[in-house]
C-alpha cells in the first residue's frame, strides 16, 4: 500500500513535470505565430504532422509555415489547461482558446475554441504531431432575438413544407441558416421561454 501511494506522487509529480513542459511549448508556439517564426514550426512540429484549424481546414507542417506569409496573430490566451498521458513518449494537451489576427487582411476572432494538442517523444524531444480545435457555433445573425425571429421563420417552413424545408434552410434561403436552428436547439439563451 505504501509502494502505490508513492508510485502515484511520483506519477502525479511526473504529470505535473510533463504539464508544466508541454504547456510551455505551446505557448511557444502561439507567440511563434504571433513573431511569423517559420523556423520555430519546422522544430516543433513533426513533418508528417496534421493540423484542423476552427476554421474547417486540414492542413500540414509545411501549409502551417506557407500560411504565415498570409495571417498574423495578434493576440491570443490558453485557459484550463490539462494533460492526457498516454504512454511514455505520447502525451495530449487541451486547453481552451481564445485569438485573434489578421487573415489576407481580414480580421478573424475565435473565442473560447476547445483545443488539443498531440505530443509525441522522438530522440528525447517533444514534436507536435496532431492539432485540432473545435470552435463552438455562433449565430450567423448576431442576437438572440434575430435568432428567434429566424427560428420561427424555419419553424414555419418546416411545418408547411415538412421535409422539403430543409434544402431551403441548407441552402440558406430567405436568411436562413441550419447553423440557426442548430444554435436554437443548443443554445438556451436563443429558445423562447415557455
Amino acid at each position: 500500500m505504501v509502494f502505490q501511494i508513492s508510485a502515484s506522487a511520483q506519477d502525479a509529480a511526473s504529470d505535473a513535470k510533463l504539464l508544466a513542459e508541454l504547456t510551455q511549448l505551446e505557448k511557444n508556439s502561439w507567440e511563434a505565430m504571433m513573431n511569423d517564426d517559420k523556423e520555430f514550426f519546422r522544430t516543433y512540429m513533426a513533418p508528417e504532422a496534421k493540423c484542423f484549424p476552427a476554421d474547417g481546414s486540414i492542413i500540414g507542417r509545411d501549409d502551417v509555415i506557407r500560411n504565415l506569409d498570409d495571417y498574423h496573430l495578434t493576440k491570443y490566451s490558453m485557459a484550463e489547461v490539462s494533460l492526457l498521458r498516454i504512454n511514455e513518449d505520447s502525451a495530449m494537451v487541451t486547453y481552451r482558446a481564445s485569438y485573434e489576427g489578421v487573415h489576407k487582411n481580414k480580421k478573424e476572432q475565435f473565442s473560447d475554441v476547445e483545443s488539443s494538442s498531440l505530443y509525441v517523444r522522438r530522440e528525447g524531444k517533444w514534436l507536435e504531431i496532431f492539432y485540432q480545435e473545435t470552435a463552438k457555433p455562433r449565430a450567423e445573425h448576431g442576437t438572440a432575438e434575430e435568432a428567434k425571429a429566424l427560428v420561427a421563420k424555419g419553424i414555419a417552413l418546416i411545418a408547411k413544407e415538412g421535409a422539403a424545408a430543409f434544402p431551403k434552410i441548407n441552402a440558406g434561403e430567405d436568411g436562413l441558416k441550419d447553423r440557426d436552428l442548430y444554435l436554437f436547439v443548443h443554445n438556451t439563451e436563443a429558445q423562447p421561454k415557455v
